[in-house]
């Protein structure tokens, strides 16, 4: 497991986002989100028994675990994550992901 951040922007300002990373660069990636009371480290279990065959990367949204929180918390909604994930895609070079997520309940 390996442990990386970067930075990210939205319209209110910069913040940092974690996410968690196992298997081999370049192997089908399998993308988990976690709810909103979990962490990146939720998925551990389940991306150790994938990582022989697929690259795990299991994100910390805004907020949680050890992603940065937003500078206006009212900007925390499912439109804003959308675009969260959106913009995360180019950094991971997603084609075509398997995602793993529970339902945020809107």
């Amino acid at each position: 497991m390996r442990s990386r951040s970067f930075k990210a922007r939205n319209p209110n300002g910069q913040y940092r986002l974690h996410f968690t990373e196992w298997g081999t660069d370049g192997a089908p990636v399998v993308l988990c989100l976690h709810g909103l009371t979990q962490t990146a480290r939720s998925f551990d279990a389940l991306a150790a028994s994938l990582s022989a065959r697929f690259q795990v990367i299991s994100l910390d949204i805004v907020g949680r675990g050890e992603s940065d929180c937003l500078p206006d918390p009212r900007a925390m909604g499912f439109r804003n994550m959308s675009l969260m994930f959106t913009r995360c895609s180019p950094i991971w070079r997603l084609r075509m992901s398997i995602f793993s997520a529970p339902r945020w309940g809107e």
